[in-house]
């Protein structure tokens, strides 16, 4: 009896150990995050909640001599992009087609495994949820392409605002309100149109 009892207390022993060892290595990983590395993870948490957009103030009416105004402020949208956005809309895209890939695989070899046919009314569903999925996310290409044609600028320089190496780019200021609802009905990720103010002259006169 008193070799098994040995036994046991080593691997209770050994278990302790490991245990220990474990809870050291955690406290040191934690107090790593928390005062080495924490900065760090607060300054990339708060940039992606958080988002600095340059809006012009309003400003107070203008008016000559006999009470014409000369000048006002208006509100008018503007459209902003976040390129970070629509790269993690690249991302998901890629991550999508590799689903659909391993799906079509799945669904190829479990039809033949099971002796299924599939029936023209399946496939022609099965095409309609692929196209709705497929609207979901939009490439650099196709967004600019939206974009161009809706606001009437190059193609190749919106795809160059899109696609840059900063947080935040205005593509165009003070557009219609046609062109702001037709826009905010793609639901394009990394697009967004904010409200702004435009300062508008009656008479032609630029005074401030």
């Amino acid at each position: 009896m008193t070799k098994p009892n040995l036994n046991i207390k080593k691997r209770i022993i050994f278990l302790m150990f490991l245990f220990f060892i474990s809870s050291a290595a955690l406290v040191v990983r934690l107090g790593s995050i928390q005062i080495i590395e924490g900065e760090a993870y607060k300054k990339e948490a708060f940039s992606q909640w958080s988002r600095d957009i340059t809006i012009n103030s309003s400003r107070g009416t203008i008016y000559d001599t006999k009470g014409k105004k000369l000048a006002v402020s208006i509100k008018s949208d503007t459209v902003v992009c976040f390129p970070r956005d629509v790269l993690k809309s690249v991302k998901a895209i890629e991550t999508e087609e590799e689903n659909n890939q391993n799906s079509f695989i799945f669904d190829f070899l479990n039809m033949f495994r099971k002796g299924e046919v599939e029936s023209p009314q399946d496939s022609e569903l099965d095409k309609t949820v692929f196209e709705d999925e497929s609207t979901a996310n939009k490439t650099p290409d196709e967004i600019a392409d939206l974009l161009s044609s809706i606001l009437e600028m190059d193609r190749d320089e919106i795809f160059l605002m899109i696609t840059g190496d900063t947080d935040y780019v205005t593509i165009k200021r003070w557009i219609s309100v046609k062109q702001a609802e037709e826009i905010k009905a793609l639901g394009l990720s990394g697009i967004s149109v904010i409200e702004d103010n435009q300062r508008i002259y009656p008479y032609n006169n630029f005074a401030s």
